[in-house]
């Protein structure tokens, strides 16, 4: 039988995303080991003192995405690399040209008031299939109501703090922290625009920033309800670290983008994706 060789680079992507998925267990909470392939170390270049931060992998349909936060967006070029997770656990670092071959820059969709940026990416077919396969994480884990977590969740932070955990091994650093605050209007820490955050009880820490931020259904209680079990219930990635909010007496908080921005910010990328 034929195969209509235009039919290949959708064929392949169909393949990519029946695998994309990350592995779940039926029941409880998701480890941090099944979430830390889909995340990405992202440096502006080689330079020992480069700027570096987390971004993470998603798909919506059949479109594939790059999240980071928009300040971090800004210093990234075609050149820049980024480390991701082989099936044996080591690092694998490429360009990022490599995620938009077709393309002369990176067309990054951010949002008007929050830090969050999208990079639609077109891989070419063999490299999604060697190298990319297992790490998307479907765009029905982002929060969609617009609202901070409840205080009592145990919210798990995943990214590459000092840039640790790319060296020899791929190994992301997790932090578990809470909710402190419901909504928040602030500044942002970089353009000073007024922008809408959560606050987490414990402080970012350099390399954290752009990190996603995930409820991974660890059981909680309540005053009302008390002790929750979330059976066979999806992760969730509730935000984006901004950055920490800090004042002269050492004390800190974790300034968090919430997941619905994020999702404000894919809804934009659909009509300039390429065909």
């Amino acid at each position: 039988m034929k195969i209509n060789k235009a039919l290949v680079p959708r064929l392949v992507l169909v393949m990519a995303l029946a695998f994309c998925a990350l592995p779940l267990p039926a029941l409880g909470s998701v480890s941090v080991e099944k979430l830390s392939p889909g995340v990405a170390f992202l440096r502006k270049d080689d330079a020992k003192e480069s700027l570096a931060g987390t971004g993470f992998f998603i798909h919506s349909a059949e479109s594939l995405y790059l999240v980071t936060a928009s300040h971090v967006s800004r210093a990234l070029s075609l050149d820049s690399p980024i480390t991701i997770a082989t099936s044996a656990g080591r690092p694998f670092s490429f360009q990022l040209k490599s995620l938009v071959p077709k393309s002369a820059e990176l067309k990054w969709v951010t949002h008007a008031q929050a830090d969050v940026a999208i990079l639609w990416i077109s891989p070419a077919p063999d490299f999604l299939q060697n190298h990319l396969v297992g790490h998307f994480m479907p765009s029905s884990w982002l929060e969609r109501t617009k609202e901070a977590p409840l205080r009592a969740i145990t919210l798990t932070v995943l990214g590459f703090p000092l840039q640790l955990g790319v060296s020899q091994y791929f190994s992301p650093i997790s932090r578990e922290t809470k909710a402190a605050s419901g909504l928040l209007e602030l500044p942002r820490f970089d353009t000073k625009v007024m922008s809408i955050f959560f606050v987490t009880q414990d402080p970012s820490v350099g390399g954290f920033s752009r990190a996603p931020v995930f409820d991974t259904r660890l059981p909680y209680s309540t005053e009302n309800v008390g002790l929750s079990v979330q059976v066979g219930a999806e992760p969730r990635i509730v935000g984006l670290v901004h950055g920490t909010l800090s004042d002269n007496t050492g004390g800190k908080l974790g300034a968090i983008v919430p997941a619905f921005f994020i999702l404000k910010a894919l809804e934009q990328t659909a009509p300039a994706s390429p065909k």
